[in-house]
């Protein structure tokens, strides 16, 4: 009989404990997009405060982003007509 409670109390000790940790996941959970967004808004602001003329780093940054976005673009056309060039070889 004692050796059931026992067991009883280690079980309902651990489904205590189960519990909180899953409390605190959900806290976490809940935390992380916020924690995220102002991680984003620190990066992002981070070199624009330094500069002498934020407005021509922000500039700046858009033309490298969309030199990048070119870059890119280019490496998929490039891409499609490898694959064109394969199935064409192909028929």
């Amino acid at each position: 009989m004692q050796n059931a409670q026992l067991q009883n109390a280690k079980l309902e000790s651990e489904v205590l404990l189960n519990q909180t940790k899953a409390q605190a996941e959900a806290v976490d959970t809940q935390l992380k997009p916020a924690e995220l967004q102002a991680s984003l808004a620190a990066s992002a602001s981070k070199y624009l405060s330094d500069s002498n003329n934020p407005t021509a780093e922000f500039e700046r940054r858009i033309k490298v982003a969309n030199l990048a976005l070119k870059e890119k673009d280019i490496d998929t056309k490039k891409e499609i007509a490898n694959l064109q060039v394969v199935a064409a070889r192909q028929k």
